[in-house]
């Protein structure tokens, strides 16, 4: 079966449906889709209420027949899926909770942190789809820790404690390489402080924007992740073999966000732990996606 992916060009959403697609197995293309203004994107919300599906968006040139059915994430695809599903009598498959729209899509995958309603074409899943191969940056030489470091968002603050924390981890596990990596949401004085340190690998993303984060979970022993990235944690606790323990950060706020939930779930699972000291450390589960989606029929 082969599937049309509607991308709106974000990584975090055009990946989730990467991931769908190579874990069902199905071959893919891309297709890229936009609103020309915020008004034709707020019509759509309108136009799905009373069923209307008329082409406001723009999207590329494809021999749409020739798909088996519409795969997207994000809320600038879902209303083109419905479109074309319509026009094609072809499936669709909307990935993530898709808020505002009307939940009539051949099959949703969600997240349960997104507190989707029960019904028979909902998956619900504990965590973002996600899949990763080895990209072979770094190979270490002995056993390893591996650092990723998140960064600012509505709900939390990255500030110096994280420093602290990362230098403790270090002083405990005195024998072992340390391999760290930054995000595009690193603020530039924890980057400049990590840049100091003496790591036997490292990333800092604002000069170097790839991604090891598979190669840190295949090669690492413990992998420490800031709490404030759900699609990182997602990988982590699918992905190859390393333990996962969640850095905290200073909140925003002590109101219970998505996150709190996230973490929460997967911690009661046993598929990582909240970081309070090395000497506490411990092994964790892995998430196999596969498996749970194998009763998804298309």
């Amino acid at each position: 079966m082969k599937a049309l992916i509607l991308t709106d060009l974000r990584k975090g959403h055009e990946n989730q449906s990467i991931a769908f697609c190579e874990i069902m197995g199905f071959k893919y293309e891309l297709c890229n889709v936009s609103y020309s203004n915020k008004f034709f994107k707020l019509l759509s919300y309108v136009l799905d209420f009373f069923g209307i599906l008329i082409k406001i968006f723009n999207i590329q040139n494809k021999d749409f027949q020739n798909f088996d059915f519409f795969v997207g994430a994000g809320s600038q695809t879902y209303y083109a899926l419905k479109f074309l599903s319509k026009k094609y009598n072809k499936k669709n498959i909307a990935l993530m909770y898709p808020k505002g729209y009307k939940k009539d899509f051949s099959f949703i995958v969600a997240t349960s942190h997104d507190n989707p309603k029960k019904a028979e074409n909902i998956k619900v899943l504990p965590v973002n789809l996600n899949f990763l191969k080895p990209q072979n940056f770094y190979k270490p030489s002995k056993k390893a820790i591996g650092f990723i470091i998140g960064g600012n968002n509505k709900n939390f603050i990255m500030n110096d404690e994280i420093l602290e924390k990362i230098d403790e981890i270090r002083d405990f596990f005195k024998d072992y390489e340390f391999l760290i990596t930054t995000s595009p949401r690193t603020p530039k004085k924890i980057e400049s402080a990590l840049i100091q340190k003496k790591f036997d690998f490292s990333v800092i993303y604002s000069k170097n924007p790839i991604n090891p984060i598979s190669d840190f979970l295949s090669d690492c022993e413990f992998v420490f992740i800031t709490i404030d990235s759900v699609s990182m944690i997602s990988e982590a606790v699918c992905n190859f073999s390393a333990n996962i323990a969640i850095l905290p950060l200073s909140r925003q706020n002590e109101k219970e966000n998505k996150f709190d939930r996230f973490i929460k779930n997967l911690q009661k699972g046993g598929y990582l732990q909240i970081y309070s000291s090395p000497k506490n450390l411990q092994k964790t589960a892995k998430i196999n996606l596969k498996n749970l989606m194998k009763d998804i029929k298309l």
